[in-house]
C-alpha cells in the first residue's frame, strides 16, 4: 500500500501515537483505495457477490479504531505494515464466516430429507497440503501457488485450507459441482506440473 508522502506520512504518525484521532483519520483516507483494492483481489469474483468489500473495510476500520492507541510504529511505512495485516486478517475472517453460513445451510438442508453429493475430487497424485511438508518444500510450493490461476488458487484454498467439500465450493463459486470437480482436478495437475518446475530449478546439494 502507498500511503502519504514520507514526510508527511512520519508526521502524521507521531502525531497518531500521541492521541490524534485527525491523524488516523487522514491515514486512512490516504490507505482507503489499497485496501479496497487489496481485499478485492483476495476475495474471488465468485465471493464478491456474497462478501461486500465494503463491509470488510468497515470491519478493518473498527479494529484499526481500538487498537490505534497501542500502535507503536514510527514511520509511515510501520502503519502500513500493520494496516495490511489487519486487511488481511478481515478478509480472511470474512471468509470463514460466509463459509460457516453455507456449511449450516447445507445441514439444514440434509435435516429436511436432501442428500447433496458432498465427495471429494478423487486423484492419484498428492494433494498441495501434502506436497509442501517441510520447510524447503513449503517454499517451494508457495512459488508454485503465486504462478496459478486466481480460480486454481482459489478452489485449492477452499478446499484444502478450510476444508470445504466441492458442493459447497461449488455455492461459492457460483458453477456447477461438475465445473468444480473438473477445475479442482485441473488445478491440483498445474499446481503439481509448477512445484516439479519448481524443484527442478533448486540447486542440488
Amino acid at each position: 500500500m502507498q500511503g502519504a508522502s514520507q514526510p508527511e506520512g512520519r508526521d502524521l504518525v507521531r502525531r497518531l501515537r500521541g492521541g490524534d484521532e485527525d491523524a488516523l483519520r487522514i491515514l486512512l483516507k490516504d490507505h482507503e483505495p489499497q485496501m479496497l483494492a487489496r481485499i478485492r483481489r483476495q476475495l474471488h469474483p465468485g465471493l464478491q457477490s456474497k462478501i461486500d468489500p465494503e463491509d470488510v473495510l468497515q470491519e478493518v476500520y473498527l479494529v484499526v479504531t481500538r487498537r490505534a492507541p497501542s500502535f507503536i510504529g514510527r514511520n509511515d511505512g510501520a502503519f502500513t505494515l500493520w494496516l495490511t495485516r489487519i486487511v488481511d486478517f478481515k478478509v480472511r475472517e470474512a471468509m470463514r464466516e460466509y463459509l460457516d453460513v453455507s456449511r449450516r445451510d447445507v445441514r439444514r438442508e440434509r435435516a429436511r430429507g436432501a442428500r447433496p453429493n458432498t465427495s471429494r475430487f478423487a486423484g492419484a497424485s498428492p494433494t498441495p497440503s501434502q506436497v509442501a511438508m517441510g520447510a524447503e518444500l513449503a517454499d517451494r510450493a508457495r512459488r508454485a501457488l503465486e504462478h496459478l490461476s486466481d480460480d486454481y488458487r482459489c478452489v485449492l484454498r477452499l478446499v484444502q485450507v478450510e476444508g470445504t467439500n466441492l458442493q459447497e465450493v461449488s455455492r461459492v463459486m457460483g458453477r456447477s459441482y461438475e465445473a468444480v470437480k473438473k477445475l479442482y482436478g485441473r488445478a491440483i495437475t498445474r499446481f503439481r506440473d509448477l512445484l516439479s518446475e519448481e524443484t527442478n530449478r533448486a540447486p542440488r546439494g
